[in-house]
């Protein structure tokens, strides 16, 4: 039987966004990011409220940062998050971007993955937005986490505010994540160069380069 589990509204979803755990987690993002320190217009692909490109700006400036998101209410919430002349949001489907082919520098995603129905053809237009020599970073929980993982999530949830235990919050994550594996799958459905998938506690990156 298939595990169904709520997702929050917009609202309740950039209330807890400020979470230590959802801290933590923009900050693995935001290591990751600066390694590769990116030049020129970034992608924040299922930007949701704005908190990771709030940071991405933060730390880069010169960066132009595009934001995108299927949800209108999420982007007026990053609208209001946000007050920055680098940062332009669009909505729209991550499997088919309102987005210019090669016109983008870096792609990133953040907690976005399990959320995409087609997530073969995502990676295919990311291939497709991004200009030669670009490069993605893409950030999720993984379903084969270690057994402490899920333990320190069902704990974490029994702490949570109410709209995460409605939505089983990181648990819930977890469950409905990809593996490394299957990640890999996707990202080979568009001919990237230097991919790689690696694996944290809990959470996964996958990245490479057009």
């Amino acid at each position: 039987m298939e595990l169904q589990f709520d997702t929050p509204s917009s609202e309740a979803y950039d209330r807890i966004s400020g979470l230590p755990i959802f801290t933590f987690e923009r900050g693995l993002v935001i290591k990751k990011i600066k390694k590769y320190d990116p030049q020129g217009t970034l992608l924040d692909v299922g930007c949701g409220p704005g908190y990771l490109a709030g940071e991405i700006i933060r730390n880069y400036p010169a960066l132009e940062v595009i934001g995108l998101d299927i949800s209108q209410d999420m982007l007026e919430l990053a609208a209001k998050n946000l007050h920055s002349s680098k940062l332009r949001l669009v909505r729209g489907d991550a499997a088919a971007m309102p987005i210019e082919s090669s016109s983008i520098d870096f792609v990133a995603s953040s907690l976005s993955l399990h959320h995409w129905d087609k997530p073969a053809a995502v990676f295919r237009e990311i291939y497709r937005v991004l200009r030669p020599g670009g490069r993605f970073l893409v950030m999720d929980t993984r379903r084969d986490a270690h057994g402490l993982a899920y333990l320190a999530a069902t704990v974490f949830n029994l702490l949570a505010p109410a709209e995460l235990k409605r939505t089983q919050g990181a648990l819930g994550s977890m469950y409905t994540a990809y593996t490394p594996g299957e990640m890999a799958d996707f990202i080979a459905e568009a001919p990237f160069r230097q991919t790689e998938v690696t694996r944290g506690f809990a959470w996964m990156f996958g990245t490479g380069i057009k």
